[in-house]
């Protein structure tokens, strides 16, 4: 809600009206009249509003602040009339999930209804002098040909639509997600869908660029979100704050033109890499690993695919992770860059190039490409394929009719594996799901109706 209130606006009473149970925020920010302002005293301050005009965009500021940043809810309320010093000007309220999108949301809208609302403010000075003063600020208007003047001989002619009407999947929001995220949104793709179930951790940042300390916790999906409608707001950005797996894999890969695989694991680059192939979707991959990276992309499969190289995924433990490898920032960005242009390239139609397998070591600037071989007894891509179905995702089942606590289920939880809690009517597995989900456990699920809904034939 917006409104312009010609009473006085008690924050207490607004504040009480934003509720929802899964905020886990609220901020709320108080503009007072106060005794100076440019070396002035002032005494007193009156507003006049062009009401009609001023509603509009006050409600239109508050949706694009849902539709930027993670919140619940957002309201705000402005004053009308003659105030007085220490009254309340205006009051802006917002409900999140986490503090920082309901931080960044309030700033948004309060500077929003500074710039764009038709306010006119009188201002009243202890000498008896009273004088009009600006309220609403003129805004630049951001002009879409302005915002691509500089690549459109870059993306020769019809480009810049192509890359508008394209719809990307990116796979991952680490230390190559970062680098591919920022590239395409500013280059102009016109959808990104962000998939990523982990939140930001300190670890993080020093590669992640697209984080900061203060949204340690959130989902790096949301967060990314917000960075990519603020760089550029000719694109659309849809966050997945979820693991991409066995079940949604599918669905995801099918609803794109093209799926950048920023991954960090062998099960996710398989998984993703089978489904692209299934649904003949392209595909670029990268990794980074001790000082050396690789990338190829695969426009159509014609060529060969990834396990006309490697028919059985490796195992886990055959690598060891970053934090034993190590890893430099530079370099996932380095990779993540050039992950970005071979998308824009295959977007372009400009993949003529992009068959070879590149190995990229990081330290003395070497690339060796290699042609990518079709293998001919390939189990995916040759005439004797097999089925590269996703395997189901293994479940575990927890029964919690005389567990309800976390402390009394914490033996029996792993972050990383689907969990599906059962109860008898399916009460108290749900409320117990909804407060692990909030706590990070994002594949603990609840039998819907319990054991006394199931049907057994």
């Amino acid at each position: 809600m917006f409104a312009i209130s010609k009473e006085a606006i008690h924050p207490s009473d607004c504040a009480s009206q934003v509720f929802a149970e899964a905020a886990g925020a609220f901020v709320s920010f108080e503009g007072r009249v106060r005794n100076h302002n440019e070396g002035k005293a002032v005494t007193a301050l009156e507003y006049e509003i062009y009401h009609a005009m001023a509603i509009q965009e006050g409600l239109a500021i508050l949706e694009e602040a849902r539709s930027r940043f993670a919140i619940l809810d957002a309201r705000a309320v402005h004053r009308e009339g003659k105030l007085q010093i220490g009254d309340c000007a205006v009051w802006v309220g917002v409900l999140a999930a986490h503090r920082d999108s309901a931080y960044r949301a309030s700033r948004y809208i309060i500077d929003a209804i500074k710039q764009r609302l038709p306010i006119w403010k009188k201002e009243y000075y202890r000498d008896a002098s009273c004088a009009w003063v600006a309220c609403a600020h003129t805004v630049t208007p951001i002009l879409e040909k302005d915002y691509y003047r500089q690549q459109t001989g870059a993306v020769g002619p019809g480009g810049q639509e192509r890359l508008a009407a394209a719809r990307v999947l990116i796979v991952g929001l680490g230390g190559l997600g970062c680098p591919v995220s920022l590239n395409l949104a500013g280059a102009g793709v016109g959808k990104l869908t962000l998939c990523d179930g982990d939140r930001i951790a300190v670890s993080n940042l020093h590669r992640q660029t697209l984080y900061a300390t203060d949204q340690l916790g959130a989902f790096k999906a949301e967060i990314a979100k917000e960075r990519m409608q603020a760089l550029n707001p000719f694109c659309s950005v849809v966050a997945l704050p979820q693991a991409i797996d066995a079940q949604n894999v599918g669905e995801l890969v099918h609803e794109h033109d093209l799926v950048v695989d920023c991954s960090d694991n062998f099960a996710t680059k398989f998984l993703v890499h089978d489904t692209c192939l299934q649904e003949k979707v392209p595909l670029v991959q990268a990794s980074v690993y001790a000082g050396d990276g690789v990338l190829q992309s695969f426009k159509d499969f014609n060529h060969g695919c990834l396990r006309c190289l490697w028919p059985d995924e490796p195992d886990s433990s055959c690598a060891r992770s970053c934090t034993d490898a190590g890893v430099l920032g530079a370099q996932t960005s380095l990779l993540g860059s050039m992950q970005a242009l071979h998308a824009l390239q295959i977007l372009l139609g400009r993949d003529g190039n992009l068959q070879d397998i590149s190995y990229i070591h990081l330290d003395d600037w070497s690339v060796v490409r290699i042609p990518r071989q079709k293998n001919p007894q390939c189990p995916a891509c040759s005439d004797h394929k097999v089925s590269l179905r996703p395997k189901p995702e293994p479940t575990c089942f927890i029964d919690v009719r005389e567990k309800s606590t976390f402390k009394a289920l914490q033996n029996e939880l792993n972050k990383a594996q689907k969990t599906i809690l059962i109860c008898q009517k399916g009460l108290r597995s749900k409320h117990l799901a909804d407060e692990l989900r909030a706590q990070g456990f994002s594949k603990v699920y609840s039998l819907h109706g319990g054991i006394d809904g199931l049907v057994l034939e």
